[in-house]
């Protein structure tokens, strides 16, 4: 009977941890924002430290206008209500500085678009 325990822990732990790891990787390799020597920055510390690594890195990935694009719909465009509130959470994005006047010109355009 224990080792039925040992395996339903490492079923329970190990396998979400893994996974969590892998996507962090594949995350990487998909931005379009990091230059080489931070994708492989990164990759270092998620390879030599697995769990902290990957821990800091799912917490201080930025969330890029691109992350915006690629984000599941839910409910409306982009998940938001209406393209009222996308556009208002475009205009918030623009006077944190987040994005430029340029990006949120042409994603005003695709939501309105979209409408």
């Amino acid at each position: 009977m224990d080792e039925f325990w040992v395996a339903f822990i490492a079923a329970l732990i190990y396998i979400p941890l893994f996974l969590l790891w892998v996507f962090a990787m594949v995350d990487i390799f998909g931005r379009r924002d990091l230059s080489g020597w931070g994708k492989a920055g990164w990759l270092v510390a998620i390879v030599l430290l697995p769990f902290f690594g990957t821990m800091i890195y799912l917490i201080a990935r930025p969330v890029t206008p691109e992350a915006l694009e690629r984000a599941p719909v839910a409910g409306g465009y982009r998940g938001y209500a209406s393209a009222a509130d996308e556009l208002e959470h475009l205009a918030k994005l623009r006077e944190q500085g987040r994005i430029t006047d340029e990006e949120f010109s042409r994603l005003k355009m695709q939501v309105v678009g979209a409408s």
